[in-house]
């Protein structure tokens, strides 16, 4: 399990995101999605995604303790890599905070987790249609490298 004391920058905190937090961040994937997931399966699969030690989900709050961002990654074992490869699987700002370095604070959380315990390799995968999601993570040192397709079944 990876263990962090909450990080402050500015009037902002990060910390591991906790069972307390599940509102919010129901709140925030749905808003991402644009849709509205059915709530007790959101909180199982959420429940369920806390404990398991190759997923971290960080949170970012304001001065007064509101959850403002939030950030999953997952890690799995890929031959192609020979090692352990976590990727980016939602990161989320409100509104009212883009453009204010929160994402940015959450990235950067995510890869001082991840350089502490040995990783070397982050991932994300973007929608086609977050243009400025794209530029967001160029901008924070990611390569468009690959292509990722998809096949609903």
């Amino acid at each position: 399990m990876f263990i962090f004391k909450s990080l402050i920058i500015s009037d902002m905190t990060a910390r591991f995101a906790t069972k307390q937090d599940i509102k919010a961040i129901y709140g925030f994937i749905n808003e991402l999605e644009n849709t509205v997931f059915d709530y007790g399966i959101f909180e199982q699969y959420y429940f369920e995604n806390l404990e398991n030690k190759n997923y971290i989900y960080i949170v970012v709050t304001d001065a007064v303790q509101n959850v403002i961002g939030f950030c999953s990654c997952h890690g799995q074992l890929l031959l192609h890599h020979l090692s352990m490869v976590f990727e980016i699987q939602e990161l989320y700002v409100t509104p009212e905070y883009r453009n204010n370095k929160v994402g940015r604070f959450l990235l950067e959380t995510m890869e001082s987790l991840l350089k502490e315990k040995g990783y070397n390799l982050l991932e994300v995968t973007s929608n086609k249609r977050r243009t400025e999601a794209h530029r967001f993570y160029i901008n924070n040192g990611f390569a468009d490298t690959h292509f990722k397709f998809t096949k609903r079944l």
